[in-house]
């Protein structure tokens, strides 16, 4: 190639290209290989006088994973935080020295590490006597799972995402159990959401996307079942194994009560997406009538009915197939992903799971909220109580899309939303009788994982802690939005969820355990397990999530009564321990 004098290395350099001959040559080249010269990106300045350049980072090829394993196939490995931007200016008259270069200061949000500056406060939280609480990790970046191996060492979720919008790296940390050492385990392989992560035998199982993975204590990921349609408004949830060693885990549904609408933006990626029975089922040919958003703003409107996709209408006595691979369901499969059985569907989002001492599988659910085409008021949390032994209770019926509240029809009035202006009336067609909840919480608490105490030291032996991330009223929940508009964290006067509280399943009673004694927003527990020797419950919180009608910036958002919004590095794994 005329005028090239790199002969040693393939790219990885910038080269002048004459117009009007076509030939090139080299500008920047490297004097020896270095795998953190990527350039991607160039500009000019305005005034011509400097060329910046932006270089990805370090890229290399890997045959074996950082920890000695070795990949099935040889990748592209690429590391996160090693990118540059240079600048290139044109120094005139021998012996001249470079321009110094532009002076930077690092904004507050890019300046952030983990655990940098001082702890966030405990001063915030209600505790019973005799419990303390402490931050162990904070400026995390959405972590919102907590899991320990057989030799204590801990392992943190980053889910990859938060409210609207907000989408992060996919990250396991582990927390080295002897020196305390926080390292990446994970930071490549896995799919958003990372919504559950538990050990089991050897290997933590994780739901990544619409996957359950297994990761080995090498990070080597491997797929174990694919396919899920947990990719709409919820996903695949959390695991538990049971006495049986069989695997547990949720599917959460793709719509908020069975009917594609406005509130589900992901139908202009995946416009042939819908919710999926568990069982076949015939419909009643219920639709409604909404705005189409997959349009230019107008005042087009669509059609759509339950279990479609987006702008189809259902008739009448329509049958719609069921599938055990269903959006709203629990299923069970052998530890290695095999053999994939429905355990109960008709679940809205079964959010956390975990076995009780006598053996029965406890659900945490989060219930409908009161939005899209088909808007369901009044709709508390619910915990499930089941006995996964008994072979007669596999594959009921828990009531969503039709019941609500206390297993009660939707044609209840308790259930009518002021914002809807057409009748609700059943989508399934003479639907089974649905089990009825072991607890109703409060609405918009929005339940999260479940960690049962076996800890005599701890206490509550055998009884469940359970956190709720708490509403994001009103865009989720307009019966609980404030008089005074969507301050942060509380809603009528008081605070909606944000806590952990403990749950016995044998009485089905409840009491706050953990809970705020101001408003605060960065308090969204979602994460709970206790250390291996039950001595310490720890607390994984998202981070900061607020409604906003403006953007930190200043920007005025489309939406009078705001937009729930999240905050990078803002998250924090909380320790309690009883004296």
């Amino acid at each position: 190639m005329p005028g090239n004098t790199n002969t040693t290395i393939i790219g990885q350099k910038i080269i002048k290209l004459d117009t009007k001959t076509g030939n090139f040559s080299d500008f920047i080249s490297l004097k020896k290989p270095d795998p953190y010269f990527r350039p991607v990106g160039l500009s000019f300045s305005n005034d011509g006088n400097a060329l910046y350049i932006t270089s990805l980072g370090r890229s290399e090829f890997h045959t074996s994973l950082p920890s000695g394993e070795k990949l099935p196939t040889p990748t592209i490995w690429m590391y996160p935080n090693t990118g540059i931007i240079w600048r290139v200016t044109h120094v005139s008259g021998v012996g001249a020295n470079e321009p110094p270069p532009m002076k930077m200061q690092l904004s507050a949000a890019l300046a952030v590490t983990y655990n940098s500056g001082p702890p966030p406060t405990t001063s915030v939280f209600n505790l019973p006597p005799g419990y303390k609480i402490e931050p162990i990790l904070w400026n995390a970046n959405v972590p919102g799972s907590v899991a320990f191996d057989d030799k204590g060492n801990m392992y943190i979720g980053e889910v990859g995402f938060s409210y609207v919008g907000l989408n992060t790296q996919v990250r396991i940390l582990k927390v080295d159990h002897q020196t305390g050492n926080v390292s990446v385990f994970v930071d490549r392989g896995l799919d958003r959401l990372l919504t559950g992560m538990t050990y089991h035998n050897g290997m933590l199982y994780v739901s990544d996307g619409g996957r359950v993975s297994t990761v080995d204590m090498k990070g080597m990921i491997k797929d174990l079942i694919v396919a899920l349609p947990g990719i709409g408004d919820h996903y695949v949830d959390g695991f538990a194994f049971g006495p049986d060693g069989r695997m547990y885990f949720g599917v959460g549904t793709a719509t908020n009560s069975g009917v594609v609408g406005h509130d589900n933006p992901w139908a202009k990626a995946m416009p042939d997406f819908h919710d999926i029975p568990g069982k076949t089922i015939i419909l009643t040919g219920s639709n409604f009538q909404t705005h189409n958003f997959l349009q230019a703003p107008g005042n087009a409107t669509v059609t759509t009915g339950g279990y479609v996709p987006y702008t189809t209408p259902t008739k009448p006595g329509q049958i719609i197939k069921g599938d055990v691979k269903c959006t709203g369901c629990i299923l069970s499969a052998k530890s290695d992903g095999t053999d994939v059985k429905l355990v109960g569907w008709g679940f809205r989002h079964p959010y956390g799971l975990a076995f009780a001492p006598d053996g029965k599988l406890v659900v945490s659910m989060n219930s409908a909220d009161e939005r899209g085409s088909r808007n369901i008021a009044n709709d508390g949390d619910k915990i499930y109580v089941i006995d996964v032994s008994n072979p007669t209770n596999l594959g009921k019926f828990y009531g969503w899309p039709d019941y609500f509240g206390d297993a009660q029809p939707v044609t209840d009035p308790q259930f009518k939303s002021p914002l809807n202006n057409q009748t609700i009336t059943p989508l399934i067609k003479n639907a089974p009788s649905p089990v009825k909840p072991a607890l109703v919480a409060d609405i918009g608490a929005a339940l999260t994982r479940i960690a049962i105490s076996n800890s005599s030291s701890f206490g509550y032996k055998g009884q469940a802690f359970i956190g709720e991330f708490g509403t994001l009223a009103p865009q989720t929940h307009l019966s609980a939005a404030s008089s005074f508009g969507p301050y942060i964290g509380t809603v009528m006067g008081k605070i909606i969820g944000q806590k952990v509280i403990v749950f016995d399943p044998v009485s089905g009673n409840f009491r706050d355990f953990l809970t705020l004694n101001t408003a605060d927003g960065t308090f969204r527990p979602t994460g709970v397990q206790f250390s291996p020797d039950g001595k310490a419950l720890y607390v994984a919180s998202v981070g900061l999530n607020e409604v906003r009608t403006i953007t930190p910036s200043g920007a005025v958002l489309p939406y009078p009564l705001g937009l729930p919004y999240a905050f990078e590095y803002t998250g924090v794994v909380w320790k309690i321990t009883h004296s």
